[in-house]
């Protein structure tokens, strides 16, 4: 019997399966599963009286990264760069990707608003928008592969 061979990985969020990554995606993964900090902030976690987080923003935001990463990964055998995610003001969440040449954050907020989006590549080019996070179309987002 040949040993078996882990070829994606699951998370979890209390027992239940929340979204599952190629291993070759496995520093996204990592990123996912140490951005469960953002669900342990209580309200005034800043003695600045912000509000919690709630877990279906973290949901919706679990989904997103992990849709459009899978969707690179098997449209275009590309891996997505790993970004770092953050809490962010108002209860949402943000993907930050920054490197020498440009930066770009998306924010998912709270509740069932648009995600927005920035990017600069410091002094040329900025281009910013607005997208829903549940349904939209990947090709119109930039390439995240392309970050490094």
């Amino acid at each position: 019997m040949t040993p078996d061979i882990q070829s994606e990985i699951r998370i979890h969020l209390d027992g239940q399966p929340v979204a599952t990554l190629p291993v070759e995606l496995k520093d996204l993964a990592s990123a996912i599963e140490q951005s469960k900090y953002i669900l342990n902030l209580g309200d005034n976690f800043d003695d600045m009286e912000s509000h919690g987080y709630d877990r279906e923003t973290w949901l919706r935001a679990v989904r997103f990264i992990s849709g459009y990463a899978q969707w690179l990964f098997d449209v275009f055998n590309k891996k997505i760069e790993t970004p770092k995610i953050y809490h962010a003001p108002e209860g949402s969440i943000d993907f930050y990707w920054e490197n020498r040449r440009f930066n770009l954050l998306i924010n998912l907020p709270a509740g069932h608003s648009p995600a927005t989006f920035y990017g600069d590549d410091y002094g040329v080019q900025v281009t910013e928008g607005k997208f829903d996070p549940a349904n939209f179309q990947q090709a119109l987002l930039p390439d995240l592969s392309i970050i490094s």
